[in-house]
Formats: C-alpha cells, sequence, structure tokens
C-alpha cells in the first residue's frame, strides 16, 4: 500500500515508476470524484498535446528533408529548351461548318494537355503541360511545354508549333519531335477522315 487512511481507492493509487493508469489507479486519498475526473482530463489533455507536438515535429522533419533536395536538383541540372515547328497539309479543305477548334480541343486533352488559352476567330488552340509538383519539391525536378495549334487561313493546312524548357534532360529536340509526331498523327486522324 502506498500510505494509510480510510480510503478503500488508497491501495490503487498511483506509484513511481508505474507504467500505465488503469480506471481506478487515478483516485488519491482524500481526492473527491470531480477533483479526481479533473486531474484525469488534464493528463489526457497532456498525452494529447505531447502527441500532437510529436507529430507536428516529425512532419517539419520530413518537410525540411525533402525541401533540401530540390536546390540540389536545380544545381544539378541546368534548364534545357527545345523548339520545334511543323505544318501538316490536310486532302482536302476544311468546310466553314467545321468546328477546328473543337476537334483540337478534343485531340489535345485525348493526349493529356490542358487548354492554355482558345480563339476561335484566329481557329488557334494553345495547350500547356508541366511537371509533376510534387517531384519539383523533392528534386527539384521542373519541365514546362506548350503546343499551339492553328488552322492556316485557307483551312487546308494545320500549323503546330512546340516549346519546351525544363531541367533532367526532359526538354530536348527528340522530345520536341515525339510531341510534334503524336499531334500531327491524331490531327490527321480527326480531320481527314
Amino acid at each position: 500500500m502506498t500510505g494509510q487512511g480510510k480510503s478503500r481507492f488508497a491501495r490503487w493509487s498511483i506509484r513511481p515508476g508505474r507504467k500505465r493508469l488503469n480506471s481506478w489507479a487515478i483516485f488519491r486519498r482524500g481526492e473527491s470524484v470531480p477533483e479526481t475526473l479533473e486531474r484525469y482530463r488534464c493528463l489526457q489533455r497532456i498525452s494529447v498535446m505531447k502527441s500532437t507536438l510529436f507529430l507536428f515535429m516529425a512532419a517539419t522533419v520530413l518537410l525540411l528533408g525533402m525541401t533540401a533536395c530540390a536546390p540540389v536538383g536545380i544545381i544539378a541540372s541546368p534548364n534545357q529548351s527545345a523548339a520545334d515547328q511543323r505544318t501538316i497539309a490536310l486532302p482536302y479543305a476544311l468546310p466553314p461548318t467545321t468546328s477546328f477548334v473543337d476537334g483540337a480541343l478534343a485531340v489535345g486533352k485525348e493526349l493529356g494537355y490542358q487548354v492554355g488559352g482558345v480563339s476561335r476567330t484566329k481557329n488557334e488552340v494553345l495547350f500547356t503541360r508541366q511537371s509533376n509538383f510534387g517531384l519539383g519539391v523533392l528534386i527539384g525536378k521542373a519541365d514546362a511545354t506548350t503546343v499551339r495549334i492553328r488552322l492556316d487561313a485557307s483551312r487546308r493546312a494545320i500549323d503546330i508549333a512546340v516549346n519546351m524548357t525544363g531541367n533532367f534532360n526532359t526538354a530536348n529536340q527528340t522530345a520536341a519531335d515525339k510531341i510534334i509526331a503524336d499531334f500531327a498523327a491524331s490531327l490527321k486522324k480527326q480531320f481527314a477522315a
């Protein structure tokens, strides 16, 4: 027993070095039930605050560790850029009733690009694609692609222009040629049929 007294819970009171609390161990000799419950709630709040503080510190250390890699990636791999332009001829002039912009939007979305701008009067569509933000934070990878598709005034040819910038060898002439080839094949399939 931890002390003498007439409280029937005195033998269950908290002892130094005890690892866990059970439901009877929170009572102290001579303490009323409301006082005991208040002390127990206080212990619970302290426990929650310690857990929250630990999680906050762990998240901070993890975030700092991840963002420390981004400058290394940016320094290790300098930015590059590439550009390419191609005109594809259509077998016939598109009729004025055919909506070039709607067909071009369908092609760009099918290839995974976001719409950057649309001009129905100029028959021009601008698509963009940027790298994953998470990779940018983790390793400093950054790349952006812009594709401009325009129907010429005679409605017999489509101009495709690509501009790319990025690091880690993501913006090179081979990648620009592949984007042009993908768009050219999809646009021919869309409008030449």
